[in-house]
């Protein structure tokens, strides 16, 4: 238990006596009883009994000093027998003069609970050990147990280099200001659309929303580490027919330019419906980059003039940068030519995709 500071009387010079005999065996808690108990605060206290005789004669042998805890009736209730060390716990009969006076105990007591807010030094308040209530303080591994209260403060001044500001203003928001005069409001959010992302460059820093059917890619060049990306790369259709199709040739209009981002796997389908004078000929179709065919695919027709559905679909993981990917078809066996057929509601495309 810690040491607690220790009253004085209420009155100077108070001297009473024992009311009735203090056994050695007296402990804690036990009673120390007088006539009265006046000029006593019912507050922890020390004292000393038999340091005198009757007679004022010192009585060194006999003298005990008592903390105590405070009253109770006309006792005090013992915490410490022989507080000071300096003789023992005795017996002490009716009539014993017991006094109030400063010791070195109480003096201590004062000592130990002042220099735990003073400097020793010269009695100057040592803000290493109290939070004052004003002026500018460090305060280190402390741990508030309730709110804290800021003032609100429209235009602070800017604080000392290496150090922040918190405070408040009229709209009851909370604010920092940096030594540089640079003031954000803490908690605050960049963000301003549905979709937004919070993200962080070297500060805080919002990513807008993307657009419908965008996805969101890792990409170191960017101030924030990110980028909405498109899945589709790439697209083209056409509606009408192309006929006489015999030997290879580029489907008109179903050409696309991609620009494919660092690392990107992407997929490139080609579709159309075709038909061919000949019985039991075949049709292929192919995907192009340049004068590199990529992928081809082929079907039978069983049936003259019978419309066939072709896909055909290659993955790739192309270089960084521009490319041009086209698709191209011919009649691969059977007489007769070939022709795309293609109408709003059946058209034939080529669309590069991120995947």
């Amino acid at each position: 238990m810690p040491a607690k500071l220790l009253s004085s009387p209420t009155k100077n010079a108070i001297q009473k006596t024992l009311a009735a005999q203090l056994l050695s065996t007296a402990t804690t808690a036990d009673p120390i009883t007088f006539d009265d108990v006046d000029g006593l605060p019912n507050l922890p206290g020390v004292l000393v009994i038999r340091r005198v005789d009757t007679a004022g004669a010192a009585t060194p042998a006999f003298r005990e000093y008592i903390e105590y805890s405070g009253t109770s009736g006309n006792t005090v209730l013992i915490t410490t027998r022989n507080v000071d060390g300096s003789n023992a716990a005795l017996t002490h009969p009716v009539g014993s003069i017991v006094e109030f006076i400063p010791d070195v105990i109480w003096a201590d007591r004062i000592y130990d609970a002042l220099s735990n807010v003073v400097s020793i030094a010269d009695l100057s308040v040592d803000l290493t050990k109290i939070v004052t209530p004003s002026g500018t303080q460090s305060l280190s591994g402390k741990t508030f147990s309730d709110a804290i209260t800021l003032a609100q403060i429209a235009t602070p001044a800017n604080p000392s280099a290496g150090r922040n500001k918190i405070y408040t203003k009229s709209d009851d928001k909370v604010y920092r200001l940096t030594s540089a005069g640079v003031e954000s409001e803490v908690g605050s959010s960049s963000l301003t659309t549905k979709g937004d992302l919070q993200t962080f460059s070297t500060v805080a820093a919002r990513l807008g929303v993307g657009t419908n059917g965008q996805r969101l890619v890792a990409a170191s060049g960017e101030t924030t580490g990110l980028v909405w990306q498109s899945t589709t790369l790439g697209y083209a259709q056409v509606v009408a027919n192309q006929s006489s199709i015999t030997s290879i040739v580029d489907l008109t209009s179903l050409t696309v330019d991609v620009t494919v981002p660092a690392g990107a796997r992407i997929r490139i389908t080609g579709a159309g419906t075709f038909t061919q004078a000949s019985t039991s000929g075949s049709i292929e179709l192919t995907i192009f980059e340049g004068a590199t065919q990529l992928v081809e695919a082929m079907e039978q027709v069983p049936t003259a003039a019978l419309q066939q559905a072709i896909y055909a679909t290659v993955i790739l993981t192309p270089s960084t940068g521009a490319h041009t990917y086209k698709l191209r078809a011919r009649t691969a066996t059977g007489a007769g030519a070939a022709t795309l057929s293609a109408a709003a509601t059946n058209p034939a495309y080529i669309l590069v995709e991120m995947i």
